[in-house]
C-alpha cells in the first residue's frame, strides 16, 4: 500500500472538515445541545439513536489511537493528528448539526440529504484512517475504526432508503392533494352552473298581437 495518498487525503480531510464545520450563520454548531429524537419519523428515531452510539465508539476510537508510536516520519504523524483532530470535531457537530436539523423535521428531503452527504464524507476518510493505522500503526487500531466504520456504512445505507420513503411519500401526498384539488374544482364548477339565473321571454302586447294574427291566418277555411 502507498502511504503517500493516504497521508494526502487526510490532510486534504483536514481542510474540508474544517469548513463544514460552521454553520450558514458563521458559528460553530458544536455549541448547541444534543437533540432529543422521541418525536422522530418512523424509523428515524432507531437510526438516530444507533448513530449516536457509532458516533460515541469512534470517537473514543480515534482517542485510542498511539499515533505518536506510528511507523512513520514526524511530519506525516504531526498531518495525520490534526486530520484526526478535524474528524474529532466534525463527529461532535453531527448529531446537534445535521442529525438534529433531521430530527426537527423529520420528512424534510433536504435535511435528510445533508445529514447523508455528511456521513459519507467522515465513512469516506474514516476508511482512510483504518489503512493508515494499519499501514503505520498496530492492527488492532486498524480492527476497531474498520468496524467503525463498517457500521457507519450500514447507517448511511439506512438513512439513504428513509430518504427515498420519505421522497415517495411526499410524492404520493402531492398526487393526492392534486387530486383533491380537481374534485373540488369541479364541485365549484357545478355548484356555479346550478345556481346561474336563467333567461325568461315575456311575451309583450305587441308580441301577442302577431301571434294572434299569424292565428287567424293559418285557420283553416270550412267549405259549405
Amino acid at each position: 500500500m502507498k502511504t503517500t495518498p493516504v497521508i494526502l487525503t487526510l490532510a486534504l480531510f483536514a481542510v474540508v472538515t474544517a469548513s463544514a464545520q460552521t454553520d450558514p450563520t458563521g458559528t460553530s454548531s458544536a455549541a448547541q445541545p444534543a437533540p432529543e429524537f422521541a418525536s422522530a419519523g418512523p424509523g428515524l428515531d432507531a437510526i438516530l439513536q444507533d448513530l449516536q452510539g457509532v458516533i460515541d465508539a469512534t470517537a473514543r476510537d480515534l482517542n485510542a489511537l498511539r499515533i505518536d508510536r506510528w511507523k512513520t516520519e514526524n511530519a506525516q504523524k504531526q498531518q495525520i493528528i490534526h486530520a484526526t483532530d478535524s474528524l474529532q470535531k466534525n463527529l461532535a457537530t453531527i448529531m446537534p448539526g445535521p442529525a438534529g436539523n433531521l430530527s426537527a423535521e423529520p420528512r424534510s428531503v433536504i435535511q435528510s440529504f445533508r445529514l447523508y452527504h455528511n456521513l459519507n464524507l467522515v465513512y469516506e476518510f474514516l476508511n482512510e484512517f483504518a489503512d493508515a493505522a494499519g499501514s503505520f500503526g498496530r492492527q488492532e487500531e486498524h480492527n476497531t475504526l474498520a468496524a467503525d466504520a463498517a457500521s457507519l456504512d450500514r447507517l448511511r445505507h439506512s438513512l439513504a432508503k428513509y430518504t427515498e420513503q420519505t421522497a415517495n411519500l411526499l410524492e404520493a401526498d402531492l398526487r393526492e392533494s392534486k387530486a383533491r384539488e380537481a374534485v373540488l374544482a369541479a364541485r365549484l364548477t357545478a355548484a356555479m352552473q346550478a345556481g346561474a339565473p336563467r333567461k325568461v321571454v315575456v311575451d309583450g302586447p305587441s308580441q301577442a298581437k302577431k301571434s294572434r294574427k299569424a292565428a287567424r291566418k293559418t285557420s283553416p277555411v270550412n267549405m259549405p
